[in-house]
């Protein structure tokens, strides 16, 4: 955790399974629902770490503590259904935060900035899964069956920075590259 992630607010991902043990005895029966699991779980790094982000089976949910002493708390819920597009942007050489933005209807856009130890390509594949799929993927959900993808080498040489540097790549080996991270198991580039 370094100065960048606190200012940021950046989110740190936490264990999931923890954390759903720790909110189904706090709140029994009343914040998440009986069949619900917490895929997905993360704490804010500033502000003492106070807010949490959930990606569950149906929804995100948000926990947001507000007010000097954080005894106020606001929940946001932003079911899967809601969701009309979301994007994903991944660390850079200066900028060291990735960041989750969903777009959804009747609540706006939500915004998470994530610390560089978490891999969004892994939460891409759940949220391509529970958004493209539909409700039905979340509900299918596996323990360990998102959480365990890699990152890959995203690494970028200051020239292709500075410049337009693009070429031409077979769409086979594309879809290789892109495969189990990006793409679901029955996309195909064409």
């Amino acid at each position: 955790m370094g100065i960048i992630d606190i200012v940021g607010n950046n989110a740190a991902q936490i264990d999931a399974v923890e954390y759903e043990k720790k909110v189904r005895e706090k709140y029994p029966e009343k914040l998440l629902q009986p069949d619900e699991r917490i895929v997905f779980a993360f704490k804010s790094l500033g502000g003492s770490g106070r807010d949490h982000y959930m990606l569950t089976t149906k929804r995100l949910l948000i926990k947001d503590k507000m007010g000097v002493t954080g005894k106020q708390i606001g929940y946001k819920t932003v079911p899967y259904t809601s969701v009309r597009a979301f994007s994903f942007e991944t660390c850079g050489s200066f900028d060291t935060d990735s960041e989750m933005k969903v777009y959804a209807r009747g609540i706006g856009t939500v915004s998470i900035d994530f610390n560089k130890n978490v891999d969004v390509l892994a939460i891409h594949r759940f949220f391509s899964s529970v958004v493209i799929r539909g409700k039905a993927a979340g509900e299918e959900y596996e323990a360990g069956g998102y959480g365990n993808g890699s990152g890959g080498d995203a690494s970028t040489g200051i020239f292709d920075l500075l410049g337009s540097n693009y070429m031409q790549i077979d769409k086979h080996e594309l879809e290789s590259r892109l495969k189990p991270s990006v793409l679901l198991p029955e996309e195909k580039v064409e």
